[in-house]
């Protein structure tokens, strides 16, 4: 049968991409993705797709004359998995209101209402079902939202905390002044916000934040001539102009090692920093066209704003249906589809409805019902413990020597045919992780340290639970993240879990190899979506479709054959 020709958006890694393939039913002709890391290991991996790796918002689908450009004229299936971020006051100390991730979502909606593909898969964190996750209303939007009839709602959101120069800024927001004359640069802000943060340590973690080397050149350097005063292109008040040369002072007196007024400088920060985010959050709002009822403060002396919002996901829903697609959307959970690891994901397939040749449009049922019948980590990575990794990204990929008789049906599949093993690379251990890596047992983590390994952490309370996790053998993997960052252990061995042996856990076979720095390769494997999941629902597309798969993932998981298609070359 001829394959069906997808557009793979926001790619990353390529693990959707890589899961369409091995049914051996789909050819991708372009992926987007703007990180070049990503985009790197996705050209690696799949050499015959063009890859785009530029701003999603930038790609344009229609010519001059609105027909389609030829190269997507014959585009079948979009698959992608935008960002999506939720919302909530709880987070409102972020620069950021509006998140642009948000606004990716729609990117996909785009993609999918000017094409007009036969099918689409969206995958997205479970979450976005939730209320957090939502548009803010614009005039824009009034049209589009009243014909597709989505729920507006009415929200106060607050955008900050009152100090003495809010109700001057206030003044200057409603009289539509130019705002952006009133900023310091970002990176003088983030400086400045984490000299704030310190301060709710200890006078001597700011004075130990000042005297590290990059912070004291970069003040030192700024303070010492007139570039303080210029940070800001205007002032609000002579106040606002004296507050600032007075933390300079301030600022000096750190750096030269003198007396100072530690509640001046918190009083003095907080006043800066709260003024700027406002005016931010207000060109946001501005750019965005946010429909903005009122500002207020509230009886918790925080400054709010009074919006419309709509859900992320009755948008989706209800704008998918109303382009003629049968749709279905359920939270799928990996270790169900013979990856071994928990991660459960939300995922809407949506079939044109003039294409549907097989009712229901429905996504997979689950392969492995039950706690017991999932792959462990055993699986995916005790075949390669007596490999040692290395630390040096550009060491040559290890050779496996071990046969596959006594492997899981898992265990086959991510070997491959493949005798290197790439990517398995480990981060460089201090020894004090060491020594935490040694004094916790399978399935603890950082909390079940002594006193004496945690004194590198300030708040010790607010650390997860998934750092310095140890894993356990005998159980599926939790979701995998950036498990550098995490810390996470290997179950057997005192050493962090490598690139390679977190891929496996994600389902990737050994023949896709990452490209990219250490952490970006590390990055790239907890972004991904488990190729055997993605295989999972590309499957259920082409039954709607009413194309006939030849081996399903429940054929080769329950079979135990070994010829699963894993290489995407």
């Amino acid at each position: 049968m001829k394959k069906l020709k997808v557009l793979d958006l926001f790619a990353g890694a390529g693990g959707l991409s890589l899961g369409l393939h091995q049914t051996n039913c789909f050819e991708v002709v372009m992926a987007v993705e703007l990180d070049k890391h990503a985009a790197s290991t996705y050209k690696e991996n799949h050499r015959n797709v063009e890859v785009y790796q530029r701003d999603i918002r930038k790609l344009k689908y229609t010519d001059n004359t609105n027909n389609l450009i030829e190269k997507f004229s014959d585009v079948s299936v979009i698959v992608g998995g935008s960002p999506c971020q939720g919302f909530s006051n709880a987070n409102r100390q972020k620069n950021e209101l509006i998140s642009g991730n948000n606004e990716l979502v729609k990117e996909f909606v785009r993609a999918v209402e000017t094409i007009r593909p036969d099918a689409f898969i969206m995958e997205n964190v479970k979450s976005m079902r939730s209320s957090s996750h939502k548009f803010f209303y614009s005039i824009n939007d009034a049209s589009e939202l009243n014909d597709l009839g989505v729920t507006i709602i009415d929200e106060d959101i607050s955008i900050g905390k009152y100090t003495a120069f809010t109700d001057l800024a206030l003044y200057m927001i409603s009289r539509n002044e130019d705002l952006s004359q009133y900023l310091i640069p970002n990176n003088l802000f983030a400086k400045l916000k984490a000299v704030l943060k310190q301060t709710e340590k200890s006078l001597q973690d700011v004075v130990k934040y000042f005297q590290s080397k990059n912070n004291k050149s970069f003040f030192q350097k700024l303070t010492s001539t007139s570039e303080w005063e210029i940070q800001y292109h205007s002032y609000i008040s002579d106040e606002h102009r004296g507050l600032w040369l007075e933390t300079k002072i301030i600022i000096e007196s750190i750096l030269n090692n003198n007396e100072f007024s530690f509640e001046s400088l918190i009083n003095n920060l907080e006043i800066l920093i709260e003024t700027q985010k406002l005016f931010q959050k207000t060109l946001e709002v501005i750019n965005y066209n946010v429909e903005v009822d009122r500002y207020f403060i509230n009886n918790r002396r925080e400054v709010c704003i009074s919006v419309k919002t709509y859900n992320v996901y009755e948008y989706l829903l209800r704008k998918f249906e109303s382009l003629d697609y049968e749709i279905d959307s359920d939270i799928l959970n990996a270790a169900e589809f013979g990856v071994p690891q928990q991660r459960k994901r939300l995922f809407i397939l949506g079939v044109r409805n003039d294409c549907v040749k097989k009712y229901p449009v429905k996504l997979p049922d689950p392969v492995l019902r039950h706690y017991s019948e999932y792959f462990t980590i055993k699986d995916a990575i005790q075949d390669i413990s007596y490999i040692e990794p290395e630390t040096n990204i550009d060491s040559e990929p290890k050779i496996k020597s071990h046969t596959l008789n006594n492997l899981s049906t898992l265990g086959k599949y991510l070997n491959g045919n493949k005798v290197q093993l790439y990517n398995h690379v480990t981060t460089d251990t201090r020894e004090i992780a060491k020594l935490r890596f040694k004094a916790l047992s399978q399935g603890q983590n950082f909390h079940d340290l002594g006193d004496d390994l945690k004194t590198t952490y300030s708040d010790t309370k607010r650390t997860q639970n998934t750092i310095y996790k140890r894993l356990k053998y005998d159980e599926p993997s939790g979701t995998v993240v950036n498990v550098r960052k995490s810390m996470w252990i290997h179950p057997i061995h005192d050493r962090a879990i490598s690139v390679r042996e977190a891929a496996r856990l994600q389902s990737f076979p050994d023949q896709y190899v990452f490209k990219g720095k250490k952490d970006a390769q590390y990055q790239q494997v907890g972004n991904a979506v488990p190729p055997l999941l993605a295989r999972s629902v590309a499957e259920c597309l082409l039954y709607s479709l009413g194309i006939d798969v030849q081996e399903r993932v429940s054929d080769i998981i329950l079979s135990r054959q070994l010829d699963l298609v894993s290489n995407a070359n």
